[in-house]
Formats: structure tokens, C-alpha cells, sequence
């Protein structure tokens, strides 16, 4: 408790904290219920503000007033991508959400095509998320589109993140990827049958015959199903979706090192982003031998 009238006292005494009045102490409860949930309706907000909608809405729009007369980042991806997400859910289109950004904040400072993708983004069932997390992650992407190999460091310095949270995004990138299932055509699939069929005491002919009677003839060659095998019995067990796609990554590019990242992706089955962080491991690994 003491803290917690310490840190009253501190507001108090700042210079921009005079007014604390029942009117600006409710607008704070607003901005703190906000940032923990910001899809919290106006009648929930009420209710736990214990005010009435037409308050809220006058405190809602009294946050926005004090947010358009501060001084904004032209670089705070997240900001512009709150402002979009407001616009979409007031109705406007693509169109006018950038213009009207453009009008407040600056000429061209986010772009059409942006707002359009964003609100695509909004209308689709599973895009509801806004989260400064989120959106990092998105951020991410684009600049792994745009150079594959950029050190965790400089991605960590343009995120304004830690290398730490770079990293954890990149594995929920590849976790997204994994949770979207298997395609029976893909190897994976095969490969774990293959280790079905060894943990239940089958030899790599009756499992290339099991599968080829099940799936299709030749579906996979009884060469492969020997090198899986052998692998089992040395005790590598590894059989996870990441390991084998740079195995059969790697296959690829020494066959042609000409394939676009969308043609590698497309051939691998997995979504290009996940295809760029395995080119950035196997370039990693590679690295790592050169300095042995």
C-alpha cells in the first residue's frame, strides 16, 4: 500500500499531474483497462468503470484528442497499425483510413497498400490481434522477405527489440508452421511412418511395401526407407518437421541454386518465411564449420 501511495504522491508532485479529479482518474482506469484488453466493449467498459456508455465515450474521446496533439514516431509501426485497426472498426475503408493518417501525421506516412493489407488482415475471422507482440512479429517478416540473412543483432536494433525476443519469434513462426498440419504427399508424413513401422519391428521392405500398398505404388523407394532406417537403429530419432526439411532443403539446393525462395517454398510445402529462417540455420551451421 505504502508503494502504491508513493507512486501517487510521485504523479502529484510531476508537472504535468495537477488534475485529479474524478473526470481524469476515471480516463487513467480507461487507458489501464485498455491496455491489458483493448477489445473490451463500451458496456463492459461502463460496468467496470461504473460510469454510464455515453462516459466512456466521452473518455474515449477525449484519449484520442490527447493522442493526436503529441508528437508521433513516424517510425512506430505499431501506433499506424492501431490507428488503421480504429478506422476499420469505425466503419471507414482502406482508402480513407490512409488518407486520413496521411492528412494528421504526414504526407505518404503509411502507405495504401498497407492499409489495404492490414484491413484485409482485420476482416479475415483469425485476425483480431493487434498486440505490440504481434505485430513485431509481422514486422519481422517483412524483413525477413526482404534480406533472409540479417544477423539476430540488426534484426534485434531495426525491431527495436531484444535479440532474446527476436529469437522467440522466430520459433513461433516455425510453431505456426508446424500446427498447420502435415499434406499426406509430404515427406514428413512419410518419414514417420517409416518410424512407426521400425518401432513396431518392421523391416525398411515391409515398411516400403506397407506404405506403397496404403498410399500408392513407389510412393516412396525402398533406398530411402534402408537410409531411415539405418539411421533408427544408429539411435537418431530425430524425425522432426524442421530437421527434415533442411535435410531436403539442402537436396535441393545442390541441384539447382537458381530456385527462387517462393519455388523452394512451394516444393517443400511450407510457407516461405519458415523456408528463410532454415536457409538462415543451414547458412549458420555453415559459418560455424568455416570457423572449426
Amino acid at each position: 500500500m505504502r508503494q502504491k501511495h508513493r507512486k501517487l504522491i510521485d504523479r502529484f508532485k510531476s508537472d504535468g499531474c495537477e488534475d485529479v479529479s474524478n473526470h481524469k482518474i476515471k480516463i487513467d482506469e480507461l487507458k489501464t483497462l485498455l491496455e491489458k484488453d483493448p477489445y473490451l466493449s463500451q458496456r463492459k467498459l461502463a460496468q467496470q468503470l461504473g460510469v454510464t456508455h455515453s462516459s466512456v465515450w466521452k473518455y474515449l474521446k477525449k484519449i484520442e484528442e490527447e493522442a493526436e496533439t503529441q508528437e508521433v514516431d513516424r517510425q512506430d509501426t505499431v501506433f499506424f497499425l492501431r490507428r488503421m485497426h480504429h478506422h476499420f472498426n469505425h466503419g471507414k475503408s482502406a482508402a480513407e483510413s490512409q488518407r486520413r493518417i496521411c492528412e494528421k501525421y504526414g504526407e505518404n506516412i503509411v502507405s495504401l497498400s498497407d492499409c489495404a493489407t492490414r484491413f484485409d488482415r482485420f476482416k479475415s475471422d483469425s485476425c483480431e490481434d493487434v498486440s505490440n507482440h504481434k505485430i513485431k512479429i509481422d514486422e519481422l517478416k517483412t524483413l525477413l522477405e526482404k534480406d533472409p540473412y540479417l544477423s539476430q543483432r540488426k534484426l534485434a536494433q531495426q525491431l527495436g527489440v531484444s535479440q532474446s525476443s527476436v529469437s522467440r519469434y522466430l520459433q513461433e513462426i516455425e510453431e505456426e508452421e508446424e500446427k498447420q498440419g502435415v499434406n499426406k504427399q509430404d515427406t514428413v508424413f512419410f518419414i514417420r511412418r517409416m518410424h512407426h513401422y521400425f518401432n513396431h519391428g518392421k523391416s525398411a521392405a515391409e515398411a516400403q511395401g506397407l506404405i506403397s500398398d496404403k498410399y500408392g505404388e513407389n510412393i516412396v523407394s525402398l533406398s530411402d526407407c534402408e537410409t531411415w532406417f539405418n539411421r533408427f537403429k544408429s539411435g537418431d530419432q530425430d524425425i522432426s518437421i524442421r530437421r527434415i526439411k533442411i535435410e531436403e532443403l539442402n537436396v535441393l539446393l545442390e541441384k539447382n541454386t537458381d530456385l527462387s525462395i517462393i519455388e523452394l517454398a512451394q516444393q517443400l510445402r511450407i510457407h516461405h518465411i519458415t523456408l528463410i529462417i532454415y536457409l538462415r540455420t543451414i547458412r549458420k551451421k555453415s559459418v560455424d564449420k568455416q570457423v572449426e
